[in-house]
């Protein structure tokens, strides 16, 4: 089995305690967020929990793993979550979850009831006026702050770094 294809199934098949709650209290049917951009030659996948694990996964084998673990992703991924969690109506429950096909972005909520399901296209949740457009971004902001931890020289303490 290809690695992506197990840490994949892994994630989806997890079910986390409450990690979230709202302003009334009530936790969370959410607990965790795929996003997933299906390319020509495969497939991305941001994982954002609620608890600030990040991470990033690609098909062909590379990925960002443990990112949550500085400040930034974390709070994106945290958000991304809250942001599904408002708009968790839009979701389609499914048993089994498809890769996107090319050039389709998936959204995967992680809920205590199982997975659900929305696609767009990129240029579709650009425009201000689309449902998924605070998605969009929110994801786009985990994917900034991945990037941005990637490129970063590692820090005492921080994924990356040997130890002293």
């Amino acid at each position: 089995m290809n690695p992506y294809t197990g840490l994949r199934e892994q994630v989806i098949k997890l079910d986390k305690p409450p990690l979230l709650t709202g302003p009334d209290g009530r936790p969370f049917a959410t607990w965790g967020v795929l996003m997933e951009l299906g390319l020509a030659d495969g497939t991305i996948t941001v994982v954002s929990i609620g608890d600030g694990t990040t991470s990033l996964y690609t098909s062909s084998g590379g990925g960002v793993l443990a990112a949550g673990q500085r400040p930034g992703p974390a709070t994106a991924s945290r958000n991304l979550v809250i942001s599904v969690e408002r708009q968790l109506d839009d979701f389609a429950p499914v048993v089994d979850v498809p890769l996107p096909k090319p050039g389709i972005v998936a959204f995967v909520a992680l809920t205590h009831e199982g997975p659900r399901l929305v696609e767009s296209t990129p240029r579709e949740m650009n425009a201000t006026e689309h449902p998924l457009h605070g998605l969009w971004i929110s994801a786009n902001a985990v994917l900034n702050e991945v990037r941005l931890v990637n490129e970063a020289p590692p820090g005492p303490g921080q994924p990356g770094t040997p130890p002293a």
